[in-house]
């Protein structure tokens, strides 16, 4: 099961989170500028499941571009997992309604419905 986020907002937040003081829209822009030509410069030579993996160009990126590429996780998960062992949700509709995606869960885990004691 897991939760994501869109992977600009993702990129954005890692940014904030992570990293030097002083931050601002054009050092965000120049920092991703930077790991997008770095990474552009790897999937040249090597798949991108490579290029994701690679700790040596995940370090010499200013941002954590791979983070937010789940297709490459996802297609990992499901040599291992079943299709229907995984529940995949984005965080914004969870944000957005939680009633809905809690029920998703519970359905998905074959733990009946949910139900609200007063």
């Amino acid at each position: 099961m897991g939760c994501m986020t869109h992977p600009l907002i993702k990129l954005y937040s890692d940014y904030l989170y992570f990293g030097i003081a002083n931050k601002s829209a054009d050092d965000f822009h120049e920092k991703v500028s930077e790991s997008l030509q770095l990474f552009e410069s790897c999937i040249l030579e090597y798949s991108m499941k490579s290029c994701v993996y690679n700790t040596t160009l995940n370090n010499a990126m200013p941002v954590r571009l791979q983070i937010g590429l789940y297709i490459v996780y996802i297609l990992d998960w499901l040599t291992v997992f079943d299709r229907n062992q995984m529940l995949v949700l984005r965080l914004e509709d969870h944000a957005t309604n939680r009633k809905y995606t809690m029920h998703k869960v519970f359905d998905f885990l074959s733990l009946g419905q949910v139900t609200i004691k007063s």
